[in-house]
């Protein structure tokens, strides 16, 4: 009972306290970045082509900003890359973000 509220409750502290972590990079992206997440949100797509070298696709999978859908790919055509939902709904709110 009072053990699995408490639990829940820090959990929920701890996940509000990533998230406000995760926005705050947003507020401090690269040009090359913003470059790769305006295609998502232009586009209106959750998914893209990378290719799997790319570093600053691989900087936004570090940052939970992106992550690898699909594990088979091409060195010349890429590999997709998802935006993660919680990134989509906050660019789409704050698309100025993406501006240079």
């Amino acid at each position: 009972g009072c053990a699995a509220i408490i639990a829940w409750i820090k959990q929920r502290f701890i996940w509000h306290r990533n998230l406000k972590e995760m926005r705050k990079r947003l507020n401090d992206l690269t040009p090359e970045e913003k470059q790769i997440l305006r295609k998502y949100i232009l586009g209106n797509t959750r998914t893209q082509d990378l290719l799997i070298q790319d570093g600053v696709a691989n900087g936004l999978v570090a940052a939970k900003i992106l992550y690898r859908s699909a594990n088979v790919g091409s060195m010349m055509g890429g590999f997709a890359f998802n935006i993660q939902p919680w990134a989509w709904v906050y660019l789409k709110e704050n698309p100025y973000l993406l501006e240079d």
